[in-house]
């Protein structure tokens, strides 16, 4: 029966610490091991921590990030698979059994990974119903560059796959630079090595929607906006190291759409220079206007008067419905 180490990084989360841990230790799986990262917490994190003793591994360090913090618990984690969860979230019960007998099935290649999708919830836990996208089909079984693609347009969230840990040290674990989407990165990264993902049924983790200050999912300065830019372009590098400078069409296509999504998202956020620089690069790297994501309407504004004065209108037409 394989190892498993769950590793939930918590910075201020004392109010829903004690439930990620309570659904870690409660895994019908019976081999895991559970570590929690204390990331220089000023709330009651240590001292919630403290009261479980040795049925967690506890790790505590000054305030390095989310990123920083997860690679500190991989450097502990002695399991052959690992699960990232977030202290603000927490498992369904079976969310490690039904991955891990999956996952260690004979005939399964070692480039596999495993994850079930996320039911949002509100701070109340009831289920929030939301226009998001479900991870949708799988990227298994495609071609190379397919896969890819179905990465970057379809990342799962955080906790959502069962990760083999000798993938996760093979690409470093989590890039510390990354401000923002850093299980998106993570993915990526382990896509162009080769690896796919590949859905099961079902509900993996709960993962709750509250408005805590410093939360990164609500982070939209210009440094924050900008790192994910230049994780794109990392990421533009090492997929023109796999297929050569001119990507395959579906690849180029996937990587436009990330590039426009993030240009919309700056000049919201009133950062035009850095939305114009996504855009241009959207158009770099993907020239047709396949990747301009959007309503009708939309797409027809930026063919007229260009990406940022449609966003504007966009956001104006928005302020005067409310």
């Amino acid at each position: 029966m394989p190892n498993v180490s769950i590793i939930i990084a918590a910075y201020n989360n004392a109010r829903f610490l004690r439930r990620a841990i309570d659904s870690a230790l409660a895994q019908s799986h019976p081999a895991c091991e559970v570590i929690v990262v204390n990331d220089g917490s000023t709330d009651r994190t240590a001292e919630i921590m403290g009261g479980y003793g040795d049925r967690i591994i506890a790790v505590h360090q000054s305030n390095m990030g989310g990123c920083a913090a997860r690679n500190r618990g991989l450097q502990c984690a002695s399991g052959e698979f690992v699960k990232f969860l977030d202290a603000d979230d927490y498992l369904a019960l079976d969310s490690i059994a039904v991955q891990c007998r999956h996952s260690s099935r004979d005939g399964i290649g070692p480039l596999i990974v495993h994850y079930q999708d996320a039911q949002w919830i509100d701070e109340a836990g009831d289920v929030i119903v939301t226009d998001m996208p479900q991870s949708g089909a799988t990227g298994h079984n495609q071609d190379f560059a397919n896969s890819v693609a179905w990465v970057v347009r379809h990342s799962p969230l955080t906790s959502c796959p069962l990760h083999r840990k000798v993938l996760l040290d093979s690409v470093g674990g989590f890039d510390v630079r990354v401000p923002r989407s850093q299980e998106q990165d993570l993915h990526i990264r382990l896509a162009l090595t080769g690896v796919q993902f590949v859905q099961l049924p079902g509900v993996g983790y709960f993962y709750q929607q509250h408005h805590s200050e410093g939360r990164v999912s609500n982070d939209k300065t210009e440094a924050t906006l900008g790192g994910m830019l230049e994780a794109c372009r990392r990421h533009l590098v090492l997929a023109r190291v796999k297929f050569g400078a001119n990507l395959p069409s579906v690849l180029a296509e996937a990587f436009g759409e990330r590039l426009w999504r993030l240009g919309r998202l700056a000049t919201r956020a009133g950062l035009p220079d850095l939305g114009t620089e996504c855009f241009l690069e959207a158009y770099s790297v993907s020239p047709s206007n396949k990747m301009v994501s959007g309503s009708g309407i939309y797409r027809a504004a930026v063919s007229t008067v260009g990406a940022i004065n449609a966003e504007k209108v966009g956001m104006l037409f928005a302020k005067l419905r409310r």
